[in-house]
């Protein structure tokens, strides 16, 4: 009889069979294997069958940064520590934010609301490896959210999951703007400041608008990027590309003033420029500048509504900024 050889797995992360492992001297045992992990994987050494019988835990951190780091905590604690099987929860088919992901995957497309919480309620055992996994049908599912921001009330009185309580971190909403400006322009960093009339041209003047790459191209650069300049060696390849900020070593980003920067033609409503909250966010910036009466316009999405960046967006502006000592002002 011939047995046909199995193909070999290809394990780029470092830390797939455990981060303690790959840390700590003393720290000899594999980490539990999970639902996502390849066929007979304790076989192959990526990890080890659990010692009790324990549901699976399904983690949904969302699509940022710091909720992330928090719910790869929460697996590495579950499933090196405790010995209880864990999951992350990406909620979207055909991605990973798992931390012991075998091709090293952070994919950031989408973040589940509660729903993901109330799906696990209401299956049988609340087992999240029972849902549809299908690409026309995925079900995002989880039991545990390491950081919210959202409300959750009405699914609490229903019973269907239970109040949040605090984890020790505190999240501060606040203004942020490049070190360099609020070195040379202290009067800025306090709104009293901002809301000065006579700082309302200095304000239009200094907070440009950042420019995509292919806004750059299309709008700025005389030949469409076709010839290399200061700015972009090149056009952008691609749709992901056109919308970048910021591409190290190809395009370094480009503030500009635009009609709503004039003074000269508005003078009692010309505005400098401040980066919102990505839409879907929840945001007072809009509410601030308004009634504060403060000259910077949050409003830049498509026909002058609030956010208009994705959060990729907002992070590469700050490169740009520094690559150009461009002045930059953001709600984070």
């Amino acid at each position: 009889m011939c047995v046909l050889a199995a193909e070999p797995t290809i394990v780029k992360n470092p830390y797939a069979s455990g981060c303690l492992r790959s840390k700590l001297e003393s720290w000899d045992d594999l980490r539990v294997c999970n639902s996502n992990d390849p066929p007979h994987a304790a076989k192959m050494g990526l990890c080890r069958e659990p010692s009790f019988d324990y549901l699976e835990i399904r983690i949904a951190p969302g699509n940022w940064f710091s909720a992330t780091a928090l719910g790869w905590l929460a697996q590495i604690i579950l499933s090196e520590v405790l010995g209880v099987p864990s999951t992350v929860e990406s909620a979207s088919y055909g991605t990973s934010r798992d931390f012991y992901d075998l091709e090293e995957r952070v994919d950031y497309d989408n973040n589940g609301g509660p729903e993901m919480l109330t799906t696990a309620y209401r299956l049988p055992d609340s087992d999240c490896r029972s849902v549809d996994k299908s690409e026309e049908g995925y079900t995002p599912c989880a039991h545990f959210v390491p950081e919210g921001w959202g409300n959750t009330e009405k699914e609490i009185l229903r019973g269907e999951i239970e109040p949040a309580q605090g984890n020790g971190i505190l999240g501060w909403e606040t203004w942020f703007m490049t070190k360099f400006t609020a070195v040379e322009y202290p009067q800025f960093v306090s709104y009293h400041g901002m809301v000065r009339p006579e700082n309302r041209e200095l304000l239009a003047d200094l907070f440009k608008r950042p420019t995509t790459f292919m806004d750059y191209c299309e709008q700025v650069s005389p030949d469409n990027c076709t010839t290399p300049d200061d700015v972009a060696n090149r056009a952008p390849r691609n749709e992901a590309e056109a919308n970048r900020m910021f591409l190290k070593d190809v395009y370094t980003g480009h503030f500009r003033h635009t009609e709503k920067n004039n003074c000269t033609i508005f003078p009692d409503n010309c505005t400098g420029h401040i980066a919102n909250y990505p839409c879907g966010w929840n945001t007072n910036m809009e509410i601030n500048t308004y009634h504060l009466g403060i000259p910077l316009d949050p409003n830049n999405g498509e026909n002058g509504t609030p956010g208009g960046y994705s959060q990729d967006q907002l992070m590469e502006m700050w490169d740009a900024a520094n690559a150009t000592r461009s002045h930059l002002i953001m709600m984070w």
